[in-house]
């Protein structure tokens, strides 16, 4: 619950509106539960899951995780560990 409380401070007093800013979504989808409902969040939310990829005009999971792999660790954090939580549970499906 502290992890929330902490996270949901950051956002609404550290982060101006964002615009595919791959740090802001790094940050929202850290806790995903929680940033949904806050306003600031939904368009780094909606510009991660807007990256999908296609394979003969199919979703292709493998291929929008590595696109949705490249964009979060374009944000220059060392954020490894929750990077990697993000895109195991986020990384390939098409919205939660």
């Amino acid at each position: 619950m502290k992890r929330v409380g902490v996270f949901i401070a950051l956002v609404v007093l550290a982060a101006p509106a964002f615009s595919k800013n791959s740090c802001a979504t790094e940050m929202c989808l850290s806790d995903y539960k929680a940033a949904r409902n806050i306003e600031k969040c939904k368009t780094p939310i909606k510009d991660f899951f807007s990256i999908k990829k296609k394979r003969n005009g199919h979703f292709d999971p493998g291929r929008t995780l590595k696109a949705r792999r490249d964009y979060i660790y374009s944000c220059k954090s060392n954020n490894k560990k929750e990077k990697e939580y993000i895109l195991a549970a986020y990384g390939s499906i098409v919205s939660p």
